[in-house]
């Protein structure tokens, strides 16, 4: 899917403007992959040149949704975690 959204970004920048990814690595069934580096081989394979990574700590008081917030929960599973994400990384192509 992001190979097909790179592609298209591609076709339409004109020459010498440049484009961002806000991601992080993600969780998927307890375990955690590392697809800011998976974005940036797939867009640099497209054609995009890999300017810079930068990695923004939300604010302090974030306001974190559901399951992705590192607490842990009481019920059903005790000490059950969900990491939480407090940073994201902004990929400049």
């Amino acid at each position: 899917m992001m190979e097909n959204v790179g592609r298209e970004v591609y076709r339409v920048l004109d020459d010498g403007r440049i484009t961002c990814f806000v991601i992080d690595d993600t969780l998927i069934n307890g375990e955690k992959y590392p697809i800011v580096a998976d974005i940036i081989k797939i867009m640099i394979n497209i054609g995009f040149k890999y300017k810079e990574r930068i990695t923004w700590i939300k604010p302090e008081g974030y306001v974190r949704i559901g399951r992705r917030s590192g607490v842990l929960l009481q019920h059903p599973f005790p000490m059950y975690y969900y990491p939480d994400n407090i940073q994201e990384s902004i990929i400049i192509m």
